[in-house]
């Protein structure tokens, strides 16, 4: 699965299929908190979009690598 890793919402998805499709096969909007989530490769790239304040979604199984 695809994970919204970084959203503290409470009402949160959590999964990228869930969420609406920007036609950019790396880009989705979450209608709950109306915001762009950006569909990352590696732990280097969420920790980046987090620090930004940026929402990013990764494959969890590279979450439980880290």
């Amino acid at each position: 699965m695809i994970q919204i890793a970084n959203c503290t919402e409470d009402n949160c998805p959590k999964d990228w299929t869930d969420l609406e499709k920007s036609g950019e096969s790396h880009l989705a909007l979450c209608i709950v908190c109306f915001r762009k989530v950006t569909h990352v490769e590696t732990i280097e790239d969420l920790k980046a979009r987090t620090e930004i304040g940026e929402k990013a979604a990764i494959h969890n199984e590279k979450l439980k690598n880290q």
